[in-house]
């Protein structure tokens, strides 16, 4: 079986829980939730076979959604603490979701991201 891929498809690790700002991906700033930036600009870029979100906050889940995002499931706890690595959070998508191809993590407290930066 051929598992090459050239499928781009976009990552973007939005958790929940923050030592500093709760529930921080989903804060307003500029009229929009903070996560509302990255994802636009992901989605206005159409390079991506797939926009997805992982989270495991079932508020993040629902806004991500109602903006076009796409979210197969909730991250697993044990990925979703202060010390979890964003290439775990990677890689747990890429099983879960059994995607072939490259990947772009999209960090959505870099609100200044554009479609042409993609």
């Amino acid at each position: 079986m051929n598992i090459e891929s050239n499928d781009i498809y976009a990552i973007i690790p939005a958790r929940g829980g923050s030592k500093g700002i709760p529930n921080k991906n989903i804060k307003i700033l500029n009229n929009n939730p903070l996560l509302y930036y990255c994802s636009h600009a992901a989605i206005e870029s159409k390079c991506f076979k797939r926009i997805i979100l992982s989270t495991d906050s079932e508020k993040i889940a629902s806004y991500g959604k109602e903006i076009g995002l796409e979210v197969p499931f909730l991250r697993d706890k044990k990925i979703s603490n202060d010390e979890s690595k964003s290439i775990d959070v990677v890689f747990d998508v890429i099983k879960k979701c059994n995607l072939r191809g490259s990947i772009c993590l999209i960090q959505p407290t870099s609100p200044l991201v554009t479609k042409n930066d993609f």
